[in-house]
Formats: structure tokens, C-alpha cells, sequence
């Protein structure tokens, strides 16, 4: 009994002194809890307000509408005391009947909230220099979203890149010059178990003919003049 009693003198303490402010109403509107902070903004003790019609205590609520629609209403704009707020009204439903509703206050005013908006447009951008870093680095850009195609062979041949993209066996791309094979090489890889690796392109063309088994399988150490011990695998090979 004293665990839980304890527990909810912590959870009181956690949302009377959280950064939203918040207000329950039961089915017929009338308030059952109003934390702290929102009691103090509108200059209101908690033991006045509990018990009296939401639309006594809190200019232009929309929370007793909400409990009769039942449709939740979220990041709304509030007038109240001169300011614009932007707050969420959920209703609260048991059994398929609307017991009551809570609404929280996100921001207080508008400027607030377009200080948080800008943040975020701040953030975004970093992220997209990242992700645009990340993607010079990994070598692979292009994904089938990137191929334009209407006909049926190439939204079939979409279909077997989706297919053998995850498996482990190597792929030959053949084709003409400038039918799109690098674009394939790239989606698979896109989508592939490895997509978070390095993707490797090759010009096999600057290769000797005599050395390029070599210079994609390994060798041994010696093997030939200038030969270093190492292998390089290659995962993904296209014709030309």
C-alpha cells in the first residue's frame, strides 16, 4: 500500500511539474485534473478549479466539444489571454464510449512554437548535409525510384532487382551504353544487406585483360612483378 502511494505522489510530482500544461475532463466536460503550472498561468489554485465546468476556467476550451464529438483535435490554435497557443485535445475512450478528454498546451505562443520550427529547419538541413556526405562516401546514389520506366519489361525487370537484391550471389548486368546499367548496379546495392557499406566502382576498362583476375580475385605475394599479398572481392560487376 505505502509502494503505491508513493508511486503516485511520483507520477503527481512528474506531471504538475511538466513542461506541457494539462487539463483531464470528465464525460460531462467538468474538470478532474489540471496540473500545476497550468493552474499557475491561469492564476487558479488546483483545489478551485477540480469539479467546475471546463468553459468556467479555461477562455474559448474546445475540451467539452471534444468529449461530445469524440474526434481529437491536434497542435489547434488556442486564444487565450492575448495570445495564441497551440494545444492537442484527445478524448479518452473506454469500452467504446467517451469517458472524458485531455488536452495539453505544447506551446505557449505562437513564437515559441516558430522558434522550435526553425530549430528543427536548422537540424533538417545539417542531416541533409550529412546524408549527402554519406552518400558521396558510400558511392551508391541512385535507387529504381530513379529509373523512369512505363513499360512492362523494365517494371518486370524492377521486380528481379527486388528479388536477387539480398541474396549473395554475383550479378552481370549486360546492355548497351547508356541503357542504365550503372543505375541497376546502384539499386542493388541500395537494396542489398550491405547497402551501409561502400559501394566500389571499377573501370575494368584500365585494367590489363592478363591482370584483371587478379586485381578482382587476389594473388599470392610475388606471383608476378609488383605483386603485393592481398585480395580485393568484388561484390557487384556490370558488363560494358
Amino acid at each position: 500500500m505505502e509502494s503505491i502511494i508513493f508511486q503516485h505522489k511520483i507520477l503527481e510530482a512528474v506531471i504538475n511539474n511538466a513542461y506541457e500544461w494539462i487539463v483531464v475532463v470528465d464525460e460531462h466536460g467538468k474538470i478532474i485534473y489540471m496540473n500545476k503550472n497550468y493552474c499557475e498561468f491561469l492564476g487558479r489554485k488546483q483545489e478551485e478549479v477540480i469539479g467546475k465546468h471546463v468553459t468556467e476556467v479555461i477562455e474559448n476550451t474546445r475540451m467539452h466539444i471534444v468529449v461530445r464529438t469524440g474526434k481529437e483535435e491536434i497542435a489547434d490554435l488556442h486564444y487565450i489571454k492575448g495570445n495564441y497557443m497551440i494545444a492537442n485535445r484527445i478524448p479518452i475512450v473506454d469500452d467504446g464510449k467517451v469517458i472524458g478528454a485531455v488536452g495539453t498546451v505544447i506551446f505557449r505562443d505562437t513564437n515559441e512554437w516558430k522558434r522550435m520550427n526553425t530549430h528543427i529547419r536548422h537540424l533538417l538541413s545539417q542531416l541533409q548535409t550529412y546524408l549527402q556526405e554519406w552518400k558521396e562516401n558510400n558511392g551508391a546514389k541512385y535507387t529504381l525510384s530513379d529509373i523512369i520506366s512505363c513499360s512492362k519489361q523494365m517494371e518486370a525487370l524492377k521486380e528481379k532487382v527486388k528479388r536477387i537484391a539480398d541474396s549473395d550471389i554475383s550479378v552481370l548486368i549486360r546492355g548497351e551504353s547508356g541503357t542504365g546499367k550503372e543505375l541497376f548496379a546502384h539499386s542493388i546495392h541500395q537494396l542489398s544487406s550491405r547497402s551501409d557499406k561502400p559501394f566500389v566502382k571499377i573501370n575494368c576498362g584500365a585494367i590489363p585483360e592478363h591482370l584483371l583476375e587478379s586485381e578482382l580475385f587476389g594473388y599470392e605475394e610475388g606471383a608476378f612483378t609488383g605483386a603485393k599479398k592481398g585480395a580485393f572481392l568484388l561484390e557487384r560487376f556490370w558488363g560494358t
